[in-house]
């Protein structure tokens, strides 16, 4: 999971104006605004790979963008596209800002998520390489 010191913004209008830490687990969750297209950034703080993405995103594909400052590059790179769901077991390229990116975000289409302000919104969190201390005795 990630830590409390990633900053989360988004790079789109979320619906009600909702701030885009909402997204985290345990909150209300955002969508696009009227259910449209939605991006998300996260701000690590520092280069690292991620493990997984931890999400409730099950039935409205979303892409992972990183940000590619290496060898003067300076440009998002898409990394994976069309990801439903959470996925984990994966090695990817280190970056300091991470982007989710949905086309749509209309809740009607996801067979069960809530549509309501209060509790309604799509849910995403990174999940970061070497975030968990292994104990050795």
């Amino acid at each position: 999971m990630q830590s409390d010191a990633v900053r989360i913004s988004t790079t789109t209008t979320t619906g009600w104006n909702i701030e885009a830490e909402n997204v985290r687990f345990g909150r209300c969750g955002i969508v696009g605004a009227w259910w449209k297209e939605m991006e998300i950034e996260y701000d690590i703080g520092r280069n690292s790979s991620i493990s997984g993405v931890w999400t409730d995103s099950v039935n409205l594909p979303y892409s992972i963008k990183y940000y590619d400052d290496s060898n003067n590059k300076k440009k998002w790179v898409v990394w994976r596209q069309d990801c439903k769901g959470a996925i984990s077991g994966i090695d990817s390229p280190k970056a300091r800002r991470w982007r989710f990116y949905w086309n749509s975000t209309d809740l009607h289409q996801t067979k069960g998520l809530s549509t309501y302000w209060s509790g309604g919104g799509l849910h995403a969190e990174l999940i970061l390489r070497n975030s968990f201390k292994k104990n050795i005795d």
